[in-house]
C-alpha cells in the first residue's frame, strides 16, 4: 500500500476522526448555529420582498381581428404594387422589447409618481428628479418572460409593498395597451393618408380598385384599434396582492445555514485528521 493511500485511510479512520471531533466538539455546535444566525439575519436585513405576477395572452396570438386583417392589407396591397408591411412585424415581441425600453419605462414611472416608491427612503430631492435611477431599480424589479411555443406572456414584478407591486402591474398592462394601440392608430392614418394620395394619382382603373379595397380595409382597422382596449395584450390571470414574501423564509435560510456550518466542521475535522497524522 503506497504512503498516500495510508494517509488517506489514517484521515478517513474512525479512531482519527472521533479523537479530531473531540478536540473540536464545541466548534460542532458553535459553527452551525453562527452560521444559522447570521443566514437568519441577511435575509432579515435583507428586507422582505413580494412577487406579483399576471399572465397575459398576445391578441395576434389568438387570431382573428387585426391579425387576419393584416394578412389580407399584405395581400391586397401587392396586388396593388405597393408595400405596407402587414403581418411581417410581431407586435407581440415589439410590446415586450417596449416595456423593458426606456422611453416607456420613463414615462411610465412619471405618470404613476414612482420615483419616492422605487429609491431607499434617504434619497435626496435631487435624486427623486432623476429618473434615470428608478428605471435602473425597476429594471431590476420587472422580469418579462414571453413563451412563444404557448403563446403566453409573463410580467413578474417584486417590491416591498405588496399592493403596489399588484397595482404596478394591473397599470403597466393598461399603459403598454395604450401605447401599442396609440402606435398603431398613427401607422393606420399615415397609410390612409398615403393610400388617399395615390388613388388621386393614379388613372388605372384596376388599380385605383385595389387602392380603394385597402382604404376600406384600412378604415376597418382604425375602427378596430380604436374599439380594442386589450390591443397588444389580453389579461388572463390579473395581478393580485401576493400573500408570501418572494424567496426562502428566515427559517430555511437558518436551517441552510446549519447545514453549511455542519459542512465547514467536516471539512475542517478531516484536515485536522490529516494534519495530525502528518506532523
Amino acid at each position: 500500500m503506497t504512503t498516500s493511500n495510508q494517509n488517506l485511510l489514517v484521515i478517513f479512520s474512525t479512531s482519527a476522526f472521533v479523537q479530531s471531533w473531540r478536540t473540536l466538539r464545541w466548534w460542532w455546535f458553535a459553527v452551525p448555529l453562527v452560521m444559522a444566525l447570521l443566514f437568519a439575519s441577511g435575509k432579515w436585513l435583507s428586507g422582505v420582498e413580494y412577487e406579483a405576477k399576471t399572465i397575459l395572452a398576445p391578441s395576434e396570438e389568438r387570431g382573428g381581428g387585426l391579425a387576419d386583417m393584416s394578412a389580407g392589407l399584405a395581400g391586397l396591397a401587392g396586388l396593388a404594387g405597393f408595400e405596407l408591411g402587414g403581418g411581417k412585424i410581431n407586435d407581440t415581441q415589439m410590446a415586450v422589447e417596449v416595456i423593458k425600453s426606456r422611453n416607456f419605462l420613463y414615462g411610465f414611472i412619471e405618470r404613476h409618481n414612482m420615483m419616492p416608491h422605487l429609491l431607499d427612503q434617504d434619497a435626496t430631492a435631487a435624486e427623486l428628479n432623476q429618473v434615470w435611477r428608478g428605471y435602473n431599480e425597476m429594471r431590476k424589479r420587472l422580469v418579462t418572460e414571453y413563451d412563444r411555443s404557448k403563446g403566453i406572456v409573463t410580467l413578474r414584478l417584486t417590491h416591498p409593498d405588496r399592493e403596489l407591486a399588484a397595482a404596478w402591474l394591473r397599470a403597466l398592462v393598461k399603459d403598454i395597451n395604450v401605447h401599442m394601440r396609440e402606435r398603431e392608430r398613427d401607422r393606420v392614418n399615415q397609410q390612409i393618408t398615403y393610400l388617399n394620395a395615390k388613388a388621386e394619382e393614379i388613372q388605372q382603373a384596376d388599380v385605383r380598385e385595389s387602392l380603394y379595397r385597402l382604404l376600406q380595409e384600412q378604415y376597418n382597422r382604425a375602427m378596430l384599434v380604436e374599439v380594442n382596449d386589450d390591443y397588444v395584450f389580453e389579461t388572463i390571470d390579473p395581478a393580485i396582492p401576493p400573500h408570501q414574501p418572494a424567496g426562502f423564509s428566515a427559517l430555511v435560510w437558518s436551517l441552510i445555514g446549519v447545514l453549511f456550518g455542519l459542512f465547514t466542521m467536516v471539512v475542517v475535522t478531516l484536515l485536522r485528521s490529516y494534519v495530525r497524522s502528518n506532523p
